[in-house]
């Protein structure tokens, strides 16, 4: 008898951000929606300067989409302070979050 092993699926942080950067993407708001819960762990992936010089502005040009997406969005970037660099960087989330207050 030929015993088969399984291996377990893993995924790496890596592949598991660039998943969740694809979802902000996505066309369905639900897959948006989850994806923007998980900014904070995103970022943790990216590194301080990739989310303020990517993430971030990424972010910032998404404003224009469903109202449960946005309110994700905001929640999350309340919780960033750290991942963008710290007290000394925390302005950079202003400008995301000053596009929310803009839409209607």
């Amino acid at each position: 008898k030929v015993k088969s092993h399984i291996i377990p699926s893993t995924i790496s942080k890596e592949d598991e951000a660039r998943q969740a950067i694809e979802m902000l993407r996505h066309d369905d708001a639900a897959h948006r929606v989850e994806a923007a819960n998980r900014l904070e762990s995103i970022a943790g992936v990216l590194g301080q300067e990739r989310t303020r010089n990517e993430l971030l502005p990424m972010v910032t040009d998404s404003v224009d989409d469903e109202d449960e997406v946005l309110l994700a969005y905001a929640k999350s970037l309340g919780n960033m302070i750290d991942v963008v660099g710290g007290p000394d960087f925390a302005h950079i989330l202003l400008q995301p979050l000053e596009f929310l207050l803009t839409v209607e």
